[in-house]
């Protein structure tokens, strides 16, 4: 990871909700599902209210030909949860300065993901910003945002600064 400085993530699915891990015989349908119909929209992924808190803000990411509305697809929903189950390994030896935000009324991810993502980090700029109140979607939040983006900002100078203060020791 010689190419990266940092990790910035928001919101992420590093770990799905308990209630939304499949058990065993729908794994074995989902991985079944992802062979022989990777691409066939089948499920709504969460309910949209859940993006985000503020009624004209979940208008505005209804509206927006950017954002994902669809249905997720079997091959999605595979790869997701293999990616999610391979990524305590992966992340051993990580030493980037990782940056976790989440919202603490979010009901599409978990805090303990983001927290995996900040412990398996050995580096001492690494945190979790957790945010009152935010839904999933922070920077869509209008009485967070703007906190949102000034402390990624801070964070990306603390990491910057940091990084100079090596290069100039070597």
């Amino acid at each position: 990871m010689d190419k990266w400085n940092g990790l910035i993530g928001l919101s992420g699915a590093y770990q799905l909700p308990p209630a939304n891990q499949p058990q065993m015989p729908l794994a074995l349908v989902l991985h079944a599902a992802a062979l022989l119909l990777p691409k066939y929209p089948c499920v709504q992924p969460f309910d949209p209210k859940l993006i985000v808190s503020d009624a004209a803000a979940l208008h505005a990411w209804e509206q927006d030909p950017l954002a994902s509305h669809g249905k997720v697809t079997p091959g999605y929903l595979f790869e997701l949860l293999r990616t999610q189950a391979r990524l305590v390994k992966e992340l051993q030896g990580l030493d980037l300065p990782v940056l976790m935000l989440w919202g603490t009324s979010d009901q599409v991810v978990t805090k303990e993901g983001h927290r995996m993502l900040v412990d398996a980090s050995r580096n001492d700029l690494s945190e979790l910003m957790s945010y009152p109140g935010g839904f999933h979607n922070l920077l869509a939040e209008p009485d967070l945002k703007d906190d949102v983006i000034s402390d990624i900002g801070d964070w990306m100078v603390k990491v910057c600064r940091q990084g100079k203060e090596k290069s100039t020791q070597l």
